[in-house]
Order: C-alpha cells, then sequence, then structure tokens
C-alpha cells in the first residue's frame, strides 16, 4: 500500500469510509481500495506520446486503465459511494500536477444533458474540479457543451471519432472565458483521443492560447 500513502488520512478515521473496496468489493483496511487492487495499479509518469496533430499540445494521465482500474473508475462513476472521489487523491499525485503548474484554468470534458440528467453530475466535472482545487485555479462549467451521442463503449477507434465529431460546441449565452488563456481540459479515460481531441478543438476555436490534456487513465 506504500504506493498510496497520500490517502492514509482518508482511512478509517474518515466517517465516509465504506470499509469495501471500490473496485472488487472485497474487504478494505485503512483506504477505499483493498491492498491486492491497490498494488495492481500500474501509475504513469511522464507526458504521453500524441501520434497524430491534436489541438492539445500535451497529454498526460495518472495510471494505467488495466488490472483493477476499469472496474475502480467504473465504481466511481457509477456507485455512487460517499468515499469514491476520495480516490482520486490517491490517484493523480502531487509530481502528476506539477506539469500543469503554468494554466491559467481548468475546464472539464462535459456530459450530455441526458447522461448529466440521469446520473446527476458529471464524471469528467467530478475529477476536474478536484483537480482544480489542488491547483488552486477557477473551474470554468461554461466553457464547451456536448450534443446527445450514443456511447462510446464499445465502439471501434474510426467509430468513436466520428460519434463525437461535431458533438461538442461553444455555449454562446454565456461569456467566451477561455479566450487568451492556457486552459487543461481533463476526462476520466483516454482511448482513441477522439473526445480530447474535439472538445480542445472547441476550446481552440473560442481563443484558448494553449490547451494540455490530463485524464484519470489511460488505455495503452
Amino acid at each position: 500500500m506504500g504506493k498510496l500513502v497520500r490517502g492514509v488520512v482518508f482511512g478509517a478515521a474518515s466517517p465516509f469510509f465504506d470499509r469495501v473496496c471500490v473496485a472488487c468489493g472485497a474487504h478494505a483496511e485503512d483506504l477505499p481500495i483493498c491492498k491486492r487492487c491497490a498494488d495492481g495499479i500500474s501509475f504513469l509518469k511522464g507526458e504521453l506520446n500524441i501520434y497524430n496533430k491534436r489541438h492539445y499540445r500535451r497529454l498526460f494521465s495518472a495510471v494505467s486503465y488495466d488490472g483493477p482500474v476499469p472496474a475502480l473508475i467504473k465504481g466511481i462513476k457509477y456507485s455512487k459511494r460517499r468515499d469514491a472521489e476520495l480516490l482520486l487523491d490517491l490517484l493523480i499525485r502531487d509530481e502528476l500536477l506539477a506539469n500543469f503548474s503554468e494554466i491559467d484554468a481548468v475546464v472539464a470534458v462535459p456530459s450530455d444533458p441526458f447522461r448529466f440528467f440521469m446520473r446527476g453530475y458529471n464524471p469528467a466535472g467530478v475529477i476536474a474540479s478536484h483537480v482544480a482545487k489542488r491547483l488552486r485555479k477557477p473551474l470554468l462549467m461554461r466553457a464547451v457543451t456536448k450534443r446527445r451521442t450514443p456511447p462510446q463503449v464499445g465502439l471501434s477507434l474510426a467509430k468513436r471519432k466520428e460519434n463525437v465529431r461535431g458533438a461538442f460546441y461553444r455555449p454562446y449565452l454565456f461569456p467566451n472565458d477561455v479566450e487568451g488563456r492556457h486552459i487543461l481540459l481533463v476526462d476520466d479515460v483516454e482511448t482513441s483521443g477522439a473526445t480530447l481531441d474535439n472538445c480542445a478543438m472547441v476550446l481552440k476555436r473560442s481563443g484558448a492560447g494553449v490547451v494540455d490534456a490530463l485524464t484519470l487513465a489511460r488505455a495503452l
């Protein structure tokens, strides 16, 4: 559990700790994740390769999307556990956030209105809010909006790109608060890069100076 030592403050002393692993449901002692799942997390170091020209400049991810991580993220997104958000502090390390000391603001990849209504929140927004607080930067809530699209899960890379093409746009009823600013765009999982790229394109067309990207996990 040494990898997750930062999370000890959220251990048994926390009134929100459920003592059940978010990823596998096994008994958990001091964290919202059991030792077996914690030891199976692969943390990523440094900037990730971007193989095609993208509208975002750099890409970083906290962990690899394998081992217990898919179940972990599913638990964060769908279980509605009160302690699930505490795992973000364990996964998103200080050394990762140090790469974004020069950003001006944080933007979350938006959910479409239907999924937001059904869940009651935006999973990427939860992560982005956490990152913004840690970086002490503003979280811009109205920078990008999404039209309703079919889920990305199960689609091929080509279908993923087609599915999100034109799905994002800037809501013109709100002030353009990204113009000239260095933006950190945040999502939960990066697979094909299509979602991040389309969001970043909207931000750049809205006048953002630089867009960097951060995801909780990346499918390698």
